[in-house]
Order: structure tokens, then C-alpha cells, then sequence
């Protein structure tokens, strides 16, 4: 069950925002819709993305994804935690929603992104090369993610 604010006729949405923020970072181990953080502070739905859009430059669904990518990206680092065990935790129905979901949001899957992180090139070339639109897609992430050299 979620809980909700106090009347929010006594304070002003920017009372609220680092409260609404951190209630989704709270509760980045649960599906979060824009309506369960609109009940949860008893805005109108509509206006409170709009306002928290016009405050942050983020829509409260963006911000959410936001959110779940840099849990997903920290949980990644850890090698004993199965992508599977990640999804569950951080409120996704299944594995292959959540796979969609992180490369839709980073570019690639949470297997390539954690192969990244520990620095396997050589396993994320493996994966990524099985044909010629992946090895670009390769090429690509892996000069976006050296280092610049300023000659």
C-alpha cells in the first residue's frame, strides 16, 4: 500500500518535489506510475507532471526511468547478481520486459552494459558480432567509451 502526503493545500509543489523524488527512489523496487505518485501527494495527475516537468525538465515518467537505469546500472556491478534477480528487485514483471527496457533506455542490454563495466571487450564482441549491423553497433560503443586523446 502507498502512502500519501500530508494535504498539500498547506505547501507548495516545490515543498514537495525532493519529497516526490525521493519517494521514487524509495521505492525503485516497485512498479511506479505517474497516478500512484500523483494519489501519493494528492495532486491531479495531469498537473502534477506538468508542473514537475516545468521544474525539473523531466516528465515524471522519464524521471522514474531515470531512476530505475541508475539502480539497474549500480546492481549491474555486482557479478553474484543474476540480471533476473535485478529485474524482480527493481519492480519489472519479468526479465525480457526489463531487458527491453534498459537497452531501449542505455543502448544496449544489461549482459553487454555489465561485460562494459568490467572492462570485456572481448566477450562484448562476441556477442554483439554474430552479423554486420551489430559489429557497427559495436565499433560504435566501444570508441564512445575510450578515453578522448587531446593531440
Amino acid at each position: 500500500p502507498l502512502q500519501t502526503m500530508p494535504n498539500h493545500h498547506l505547501f507548495s509543489i516545490d515543498f514537495f518535489l525532493p519529497k516526490i523524488k525521493k519517494y521514487i527512489d524509495d521505492n525503485s523496487n516497485i512498479f511506479l506510475s505517474c497516478k500512484d505518485i500523483a494519489d501519493y501527494c494528492k495532486y491531479n495527475e495531469i498537473y502534477l507532471n506538468r508542473i514537475f516537468k516545468n521544474r525539473t525538465g523531466k516528465t515524471l515518467l522519464k524521471y522514474i526511468h531515470k531512476k530505475k537505469i541508475q539502480h539497474s546500472k549500480e546492481m549491474l556491478k555486482n557479478k553474484k547478481l543474476s540480471v533476473t534477480t535485478i529485474s524482480y528487485t527493481l519492480g519489472f514483471s519479468n526479465e525480457y520486459y526489463f531487458n527491453a527496457f534498459f537497452k531501449r533506455e542505455v543502448g544496449v542490454s544489461p549482459g553487454v552494459y555489465r561485460k562494459y563495466i568490467w572492462n570485456d571487450y572481448h566477450e562484448i564482441y562476441e556477442i554483439c558480432c554474430q552479423d554486420a549491423a551489430n559489429r557497427a553497433t559495436f565499433f560504435l560503443f566501444y570508441c564512445l567509451t575510450q578515453p578522448t586523446t587531446v593531440i
